[in-house]
Order: C-alpha cells, then sequence, then structure tokens
C-alpha cells in the first residue's frame, strides 16, 4: 500500500506541471487569437493585464508552498512582457516606420529583428539578476563535442551523434522546412525568384538571421531552462 508521503511528491509534480502549462498559456499568443476571433481585434490593454495578472500569481506563488519554486519563472515572463510593452512604444516612435520601411525586406525584416533585441534586453539582465552567472541562466556557450543524449522519436540513438553534429543537421533542415513554408504560404510556388540581389543581400541576411536565432533562443530556450532546470528535471 501506497502512502500519503510517497503520494505527495508526485501531487506536486503534476501540481508545478499544471501550473507551467498555464502560465505558458497566459503568455503565448493564445489570448490574442482568442480576442481576434471574439471581437475583431486584439486590445491594446492586453499587455498590461497579462502584466498584472503575472503579478498577482508571483504573489499568491509565496503562499502556496508547492508552487513557490515558480517565483523565478514568473518574473521572467513578466520581464519578457515587460519587453512586449517597450517594443510597442519603440515602433510607436514617430520616423520609426521612415527609419524602417514595412515595404522594403530590410526594412520590414531589419525592424522586427531591432524589436526583438530590445525586447530580450531587459530578459538578458533579469535572468543575469536572478541566476548570478551566465552559464545558470543558459547564456553561454555549451561544448558542442558532447553526445546528444538519446531522442527516441527523432531516431537518435546513445551516443550516436554530438550536439555540434546535430545543430548543424537539424539547422539545416529547420531552414529547408522554412523556406519551402515561405514558398508555399507567402510568396506562392508560381512566383518566379530573384536571385540577381542575393549576393549583394546575403551578408546582412546572414546577420539579422544571426540575431533573429540570438534573440529567439534567450526567449524560447534560456528563459525556460534557467528556472524550470532544477524544478522539472528531466528524468522522472
Amino acid at each position: 500500500m501506497v502512502s500519503n508521503e510517497e503520494h505527495q511528491p508526485q501531487q506536486v509534480k503534476i501540481s508545478l506541471i499544471i501550473a507551467i502549462i498555464f502560465l505558458v498559456a497566459l503568455v503565448s499568443i493564445i489570448p490574442e487569437i482568442l480576442f481576434r476571433e471574439i471581437t475583431g481585434s486584439v486590445p491594446g490593454w492586453l499587455h498590461f493585464a497579462r502584466l498584472g495578472a503575472l503579478g498577482l500569481i508571483a504573489v499568491a506563488f509565496q503562499w502556496a508552498a508547492p508552487l513557490k519554486p515558480l517565483t523565478k519563472f514568473v518574473l521572467l515572463l513578466m520581464t519578457n512582457t515587460l519587453g512586449l510593452i517597450l517594443i510597442n512604444l519603440v515602433a510607436g516612435i514617430p520616423g520609426w516606420t521612415d527609419l524602417f520601411p514595412e515595404d522594403t525586406f530590410l526594412g520590414n525584416i531589419g525592424g522586427s529583428i531591432v524589436l526583438k533585441v530590445v525586447q530580450v534586453i531587459p530578459v538578458v539582465i533579469a535572468l543575469l539578476v536572478l541566476f548570478k552567472r551566465p552559464a545558470a541562466a543558459y547564456l553561454a556557450k555549451g561544448d558542442l563535442t558532447v553526445k546528444a543524449e538519446p531522442i527516441k522519436w527523432l531516431g537518435i540513438h546513445k551516443d550516436w551523434v554530438s550536439w555540434g553534429r546535430l545543430a548543424v543537421i537539424s539547422g539545416l533542415l529547420i531552414a529547408l522546412g522554412t523556406t519551402l513554408l515561405t514558398i508555399i504560404t507567402v510568396t506562392g510556388a508560381a512566383v518566379q525568384p530573384d536571385f540577381s540581389r542575393l549576393p549583394a543581400l546575403l551578408p546582412i541576411i546572414l546577420v539579422m538571421a544571426l540575431f533573429n536565432s540570438l534573440c529567439e533562443g534567450i526567449v524560447y530556450r534560456s528563459m525556460m531552462l534557467a528556472p524550470l532546470n532544477t524544478i522539472l528535471p528531466k528524468n522522472p
């Protein structure tokens, strides 16, 4: 017969998982989608409401012992929400559209990259303040020679491939998938590609891709793994 003490850790783990799923849903684009579908537009106050809700949750977690370990995670989500509010303010600065016109490739993509950098700056500061060291905040370079652990659903076996090689392979596959998706959903397969400007734009494209991946790595990797790594270990 299993005692209540043995059940408790499992119950705590389930509570943490449910809370994490709720928090991620709260800061995702799900609320925007719901508002757009129901009302036809996204209210300007949504980010502020989300920020207020996260603040109340952070306070409430201080009185809920099983959920208190998620405090740092909530604080980082609040910081990211502040970053979203900040980029809306920056994008509304007079002359922004003149500096980054949306009807040009460099203006449209370049402007979005600049805004992403603006968004992640507060997140980086918060990570360093909360976790003290870049390595603990997942802001340091790892050892790419280490073998990847088994990932069954991808067919990756133990000690089969290094993270460095896996990164190159996955990067090429993601780039191919993104290109095909763009051709199908944006430009249309019937559009004849024009590669005449590619040599001149390629260095800029690579720089923007580097900054884009860096920003997304901070938001979708560092901000998630740093506070949850010790809370939800990979091995049950």
